[in-house]
């Protein structure tokens, strides 16, 4: 009797222990949790050139907010003849490629689906072309080269289409080229493309 009053005991607090340590793996179970980087103003961003360039000076570089979408900041690097051109991108806090590969995470968080041709259109103007000039209506240079920017569905593909001048420098013309932006009908990125360059010496 005294045996099977010990055995029956000892299961018991086998069983008890087991089911503690249970409970114990579950609570001390991973969590992901998604953090946004900190780059999410001027300041901040501007911050952290510094300290990846001790000699940079704010009026070294040009950060703009881009108000069309979400917490999205675009930086360039100022050049007298040139001015800025877009180098680097920060979104929600963190960098992307400048190459525009993961420009999804962008067209998605800005309902890409129900919106694709307006948000292409802007990210082709005011991302891409930020720092250069959209030409929206022609003049003397363009004789019948010229065509109204447009975005258009074509082959289960967004197209945006339009007209860029770029900076003058120091050179005394005016250079115009026809930019072509691509995505896929998924929002991800699929070609820029520059064709029809000319100058016009003034």
């Amino acid at each position: 009797m005294k045996y099977t009053i010990i055995v029956v005991l000892t299961i018991l607090l086998f069983c008890n222990g087991s089911c503690e340590n249970k409970g114990t793996d579950v609570s001390s179970a991973p969590v992901d949790e998604v953090q946004n980087g900190g780059l999410t103003s001027k300041e901040t961003i501007l911050e952290a050139l510094q300290e990846e360039h001790p000699d940079l000076e704010e009026n070294d570089v040009c950060i703009v907010e881009v108000e069309e979408f979400d917490n999205l900041f675009i930086m360039g690097y100022f050049a007298y003849d040139l001015g800025c051109t877009v180098n680097r991108m920060f979104f929600n806090g963190v960098e992307l490629p400048g190459d525009h590969t993961e420009a999804n995470q962008i067209m998605a968080a800005n309902n890409f689906k129900d919106n694709s041709e307006k948000l292409v259109e802007n990210y082709h103007i005011y991302v891409i072309n930020s720092f250069k000039t959209v030409i929206w209506e022609t003049n003397e240079d363009f004789g019948n080269k010229f065509s109204k920017p447009q975005t258009r569905i074509e082959n289960d593909k967004v197209i945006s289409e339009l007209w860029i001048q770029r900076p003058s420098g120091m050179i005394k013309e005016r250079s115009y080229y026809l930019s072509k932006l691509t995505f896929d009908a998924d929002g991800n990125f699929v070609s820029l493309e520059k064709s029809n360059q000319f100058s016009v010496a003034y």
